[in-house]
This record gives C-alpha cells, structure tokens and sequence, in this order.
C-alpha cells in the first residue's frame, strides 16, 4: 500500500516538475531557516540559563506582536495581489505597489517604535523593572522596523515565484546569525546577558533587512527600472481584515507565554517555550508549503480552476505527512535527550514536547487552510474564526495556567491548534473551492 501511494506521489511529482522543482529548493532554503531558528533557541537557552531565557522570550513574544501591528497584514495582501499582478505581467502595478507598502509599512514601524522608547524611558521605572530589562526593551523596540521589514520583502518574493530565495533574508537567517554570535561570544567567556543577546539581534536585523532591499530589487525590480507606475485597486480595502486575522493569530500563538507572565516564573516561562518552539519545528513544513503554493491557489481561484486548486492542495497535504511524520515520531520517543541537548533545567518539559508535537502535527494532516482561505478572497472568515479560536485559548489559559502552569499553558496551546485546524479545513470546503474528499489520486 505504502508502495503504490509513493509510485502516484512520483507520478504527480513529474507531472508538476516546475511545481516540485520549487519545492526542492525552498526546502532546502526553510531548512536553513528551521535549523537557524532552533540553533537560535538552542544558543540562548545553553547561555541564558532558563530563568534569563524565559525572560529574554517573554520580551520577545510581546515584540514579535508589535512587529504585526508595524505590518497592518501588508504580508498577506502583498502575497495575494503581487501574485496576481505578476502573473499578469503587470509590472507597473507592482512598482507602484512596493513604494506606497515602503511608505505605509515605515509610517508605522517606526511610530510605534519611537512610541515603546518613549515609554519604556519615561513611565517604565513606575513598574520597577531594572536596567537590563530596559536596554532589552530599547534594543527589540530599534529592532522593529527593520525585522518586521524582513517579511515585507519576503512576501514579494513569494509572490514573484522565488520562494527559496525569501527564507535567506527572513527571520530563519537572522536568528541562525544571532545564535552564531552568542555562542562564539560564549566560547570566548564573555558574559552573554540578556541585553547583549538583544543587541546581537538589533545588528542581525539591520544587516539581513538592507541586504534583502538590494536581493528583491537584483530579483525583479532593476529589470523594470523602465516601467511606469500604474494604479492599483482593491489593496487597502482588505488590510484590515489581513491585519485583524494576524494581530489576533499572534495573541494565539503567545497568548499562553504571555498570562504566564503574570502567573507563574520566569522559569516555567522558559520551561514551556523550549518546549513549544521545539515543537514548531514539526510545523516547518508548513510554512515551504505556504510559501510555493499560496501564488498557485490565488491564481487557481482567481481563474475558477477548482480542480487543479484541489490536485496542488492534496498532494500538499501528502508531502508534508511524508516528511514530518518521522520527526514527529522522534520527538515523542526521545523527548528527553531533545531537551538536554539545551541543558539539564529544561528535561522536565518533556511530557509538553510530546503533547505540542502531536498538535502540530494536526494541522498537516488538514493543509495550509488558512493560506487557502486568504489567498482566495475569504479572510474575513480566518479574522473571524482566529477571534473564536482566541476567546477560546484565553479562556483556557486563565483556567489552566495559574493551577498548572507550563503544563496548563501545553494543553491551552494543544486544544486551540487543533481546534482552528479542523474548523478551517471545514470552511476549506464550504467557501474556498476545496472538495478533498471527491478527489482521486
């Protein structure tokens, strides 16, 4: 059976060799970026220790949503509209579309910036934090602009069908180059704080966000230095449904690091996100799919080709299943030396590295859903269920967190992932053309 399943896979596969051939190199190019990422937890969670760790990461989290904030959704609607135009040459549009996102994207980046200085200087001794914490706060608040510019031009790139050039000038690098810096520093015994890991990162950031301005415009826009800008429409109209579907999707997924915050110590904050970002691992998948084939279902809708749009999407589904299911088998079966590869504190996350593994796997099995229904025209329906999804995950994190703690902050994490997977797939099929079940290999 397993036999006859690869033979079709390999038939599909050669029937869509642009397709796959695309596939290959951005899964190289988000290995990179999945192996920087862990290599940036591993770094700091061996130097920090888990108390400086879980509050280097508590910062972090509330950064990473003001990042979404400085975006206003400009990701996705860059990805869906640049896809468009540049499928139908409409370059024009495109140059015009990257100067007035550049304009927009700087406005707000750098206000809400200049904004958490302000306040971090002025009011923030009312609330007794130290200095280290204040350069913390200063560093990641410099920081915004140019890390949260990485995935503005990343999208581009998606949208221009050069998906494995997008994870070199992403956060996958940046981290890798961050968790390069610190350990070398390390090596060399100097004392790695949490300030100075967030300065590393200011400097990362600055470096991989102006080498992606020369990539994108070596990519595409210094070969149409000669066209004229054109108007666009339809692009402002969806930013806020765009921006409401993320701002809520960063409360998802750092909702539980956060109330711990209030609740439980900075140790049980860095016990539960090692366990979580080990976990997210198994979703990188997830994310090379996103990135090919989100051009190729806007387009496929946009164009009315349900059938094709259901053929990428299944095959989708089998690629991602194929290539995450042995890790996920690993992570439940050796949990425990997983964890002491970051350090002997952190073994007692090992029953949470099980349970958030299985639940990462769940959304591989369902698809890109969420990128299916924005890419065609239904992200009011991801805003609106993201919102339910939060409602519920607060809920249960004010329940559980303050009882059990990290543990409480695993299944608050676990039963939202699952949730929103099984319900986006379902309006999958009810609004975005998918009819999986119909299908045949």
């Amino acid at each position: 059976m397993i036999k006859s399943i690869l033979k079709k896979v390999n038939l599909h596969f050669l029937n869509d060799k642009k397709i796959f051939y695309r596939l290959f190199k951005t899964f190289i190019a988000r290995g990179v970026s999945a192996v920087g990422t862990f290599f940036f937890n591993f770094a700091l969670a061996k130097t920090l220790g888990v108390g400086e760790f879980g509050r280097f990461m508590y910062i972090y989290s509330i950064f990473i949503g003001l990042g979404f904030f400085a975006r206003f959704g400009m990701s996705s609607a860059i990805l869906r509209f640049a896809s468009i135009m540049f499928s139908n040459k409409e370059f024009g549009k495109l140059k015009k579309l990257r100067k007035d996102v550049f304009k927009l994207f700087l406005t707000l980046s750098c206000s809400i910036s200049i904004l958490v200085i302000v306040i971090n200087f002025i009011f923030i001794d009312y609330f007794y934090i130290g200095t280290s914490t204040k350069l913390l706060i200063t560093f990641f608040a410099i920081s915004l602009p140019f890390y949260s510019y990485l995935f503005i031009q990343a999208s581009f790139l998606k949208a221009f069908k050069a998906p494995h050039i997008a994870p070199f000038i992403e956060a996958g690098l940046m981290s890798f180059i961050v968790g390069l810096v610190v350990v070398a520093l390390d090596i060399f015994k100097v004392d790695v704080t949490t300030s100075l890991s967030a300065f590393i990162f200011l400097t990362s950031s600055i470096f991989i966000s102006i080498t992606g301005y020369f990539v994108l415009n070596k990519v595409f826009f210094n070969n149409h230095d000669y066209v004229l800008l054109e108007k666009y429409i339809g692009f402002y109209k969806t930013l806020p449904d765009y921006a409401s579907s993320e701002i809520i999707r960063f409360f998802l997924t750092f909702s539980p690091t956060i109330i711990m915050g209030i609740f439980v110590s900075e140790h049980d904050i860095g016990i539960f996100s090692i366990a979580n970002r080990t976990a997210f691992i198994i979703n990188f998948i997830l994310w090379i799919i996103n990135t090919v084939y989100a051009p190729y279902f806007a387009n496929f809708f946009e164009n009315k080709e349900f059938n094709l749009l259901n053929k990428q999407y299944y095959k989708s589904i089998l690629i991602m299943i194929i290539i995450s299911f042995p890790l996920l088998i690993v992570f439940i079966i050796f949990p425990v030396d997983i964890l002491k590869l970051f350090g002997g504190e952190f073994v007692s996350a090992s029953k949470s590295l099980i349970i958030l593994s299985i639940s990462q796997f769940i959304p591989l099995l369902c698809g890109p859903t969420n990128f299916l229904l924005q890419m065609t025209g239904n992200q009011k329906k991801v805003r609106n269920l993201s919102l339910i999804t939060l409602f519920l995950g607060l809920l249960l994190c004010f329940l559980l967190i303050p009882k059990y703690s990290y543990m409480g902050a695993t299944i608050a994490t676990s039963v939202i992932i699952v949730f929103e997977s099984l319900v986006s797939f379902r309006l999958c099929i009810k609004y975005a053309g998918l009819s999986f079940f119909k299908m045949k290999l």
